[in-house]
């Protein structure tokens, strides 16, 4: 009767304990899961587009990247505006310029700044603004790996308006497009895999065989278990229209490179 006893009371501290758990994970992150269930209920659920999304377009316009991001539009609309902006010279209606030190992933909504060169210890606070380019790592137009890493969740009172920057990143399938404006030069990058590693892996800040891009959060969102790692290929400028990569040299980083942050 007493092991019975026991046994129950060990159930409801257990089952308490998860209760409460889960009331706070759920409060911390409540805009990242908010953001997650929102965007699967209406992509999933729905079969909608995320409202959020956009495509970039090129466009003939002077003192700028060349491309607009604009909401999803028709063929025939786009020729409109191409025709529209080349005659006013200014972006039309809800068209947006891109902007150098950027990053731009349509699928997902974000746009958002970049800071380069960013060591680990900087990373947190560079974070309240935006998105942070490790130091050591590539820089685009050279051959090397450019890596860039977002928060996908964050506490929510805490300063910065780029919390959750990244917490939809896990829904970017292989073949998709990431735009990052550098240097007055849009490049255009192809995504060709997924990885989850752990702090220790710090060989996904390498280079490849390619000059690639590689994006990082942590995961499970709101927690730091774990690294999402999207890689991608750069596909523009190509070879033959950009000048001569500068080589740069592998540079391997300090074992917690991969900051223990989400």
């Amino acid at each position: 009767m007493n092991l019975k006893r026991k046994l129950i009371s060990i159930g409801k501290f257990i089952l308490l304990f998860i209760v409460v758990f889960a009331l706070v994970y759920s409060i911390v992150n409540a805009p990242a899961l908010y953001q997650k269930l929102k965007y699967w209920y209406t992509t999933k659920f729905k079969k909608q587009p995320w409202p959020q999304s956009y495509q970039v377009m090129p466009i003939n316009l002077q003192n700028n990247l060349g491309y607009i991001l604009s909401p999803q539009k028709k063929p025939e609309e786009i020729k409109e505006i191409d025709k529209q902006t080349q005659q006013t010279g200014q972006p039309v209606s809800s068209e947006v310029t891109l902007e150098n030190n950027h990053l731009y992933i349509p699928k997902i909504g974000v746009t958002a700044p970049v800071h380069w060169g960013i060591s680990e210890n900087d990373a947190l606070k560079f974070l309240e603004t935006g998105l942070v380019h490790l130091q050591g790592t590539g820089l685009p137009g050279t051959d090397g790996n450019v890596f860039i890493t977002g928060h996908s969740s964050y506490y929510w009172w805490a300063r910065g308006n780029y919390k959750t920057v990244f917490a939809l990143l896990p829904n970017l399938d292989i073949g998709e497009k990431i735009y990052l404006g550098y240097a007055n030069q849009l490049y255009i990058y192809e995504i060709t895999e997924k990885l989850i590693v752990y702090t220790k892996d710090i060989w996904v800040v390498d280079k490849l065989q390619y000059p690639a891009l590689s994006l990082m959060t942590c995961v499970p969102v709101g927690t730091n278990l774990q690294r999402l790692i999207v890689r991608a290929k750069q596909i523009s400028p190509t070879l033959q229209q950009e000048k001569p990569k500068k080589h740069q040299p592998e540079i391997r980083p300090a074992p917690n490179l991969l900051p223990a942050i989400f």
